[in-house]
């Protein structure tokens, strides 16, 4: 989802990429429908074929419909297909977009965002004297790389990033008592397990394969 660099001041914003709500739609489609017809097939096929349906929407659902990112005043969550990173802006210290949103604590640990990666090559074209205002790119930075711009899923949701990063910092110098560090000690991102997707994941994974060893 392109999205613009400024979101309302304070208020918590989530990038979440068309493509992937098509996916999940499209798959809800396919799915009915393979049900719809294992049921035709009869109680038995219904139960056995139940299992892999689940199995493969819970993929996809971790795949195309979980992966976000949640820009707030705090920090910035990534969420990615079974896990959660948060990522306090005093532990951030840098935003890369080669391959996707990638953020880098103060401890020298990287994460992916899985809900923004970068366009191919063939975007680069697509830079445009918007892109260069919007995000205060300046001529002695160099060209601005097509993972950067606003029409890329990565770049966009960098951008969001960035602003809010810097509103943080902002706000921390103007709190800061004169004479002390405006760097809080705080270096690590907090991660947190989706235990229901893999609960999901697993019990159905596993129904799966009985289901079709015994059919």
């Amino acid at each position: 989802m392109r999205a613009t660099p400024d979101p309302a001041h304070g208020a918590p914003h989530t990038f979440r990429p068309r493509t992937g709500l098509f996916a999940c739609g499209l798959w809800v489609v396919l799915g009915v429908v393979w049900l719809v017809f294992a049921i035709k097939g009869g109680v038995g096929q219904f139960f056995t074929e139940l299992p892999i349906v689940v199995f493969l929407s819970t993929v996809v659902w971790g795949t195309c419909g979980r992966p976000v990112v949640v820009v707030s005043e705090d920090e910035v969550l990534l969420k990615n297909v079974v896990r959660d990173v948060h990522i306090p802006w005093a532990a951030l210290d840098g935003i890369a977009t080669q391959y996707a949103l990638a953020l880098t604590t103060k401890d020298g640990k990287k994460y992916n965002a899985w809900a923004a990666p970068a366009s191919g090559r063939f975007s680069a074209a697509k830079v445009s004297q918007e892109d260069l205002r919007a995000l205060k790119w300046r001529e002695s930075d160099g060209p601005l790389p097509s993972s950067a711009t606003l029409r890329s899923d990565s770049g966009a949701a960098a951008a969001i990033v960035k602003l809010n990063w810097n509103r943080a910092k902002e706000r921390l110098a103007a709190t800061a008592a004169p004479g002390t560090s405006t760097t809080p000690d705080q270096t690590s991102a907090e991660i947190r397990w989706d235990v229901v997707t893999l609960a999901v994941l697993a019990v159905s994974g596993v129904a799966s394969v009985i289901a079709l060893v015994a059919g």
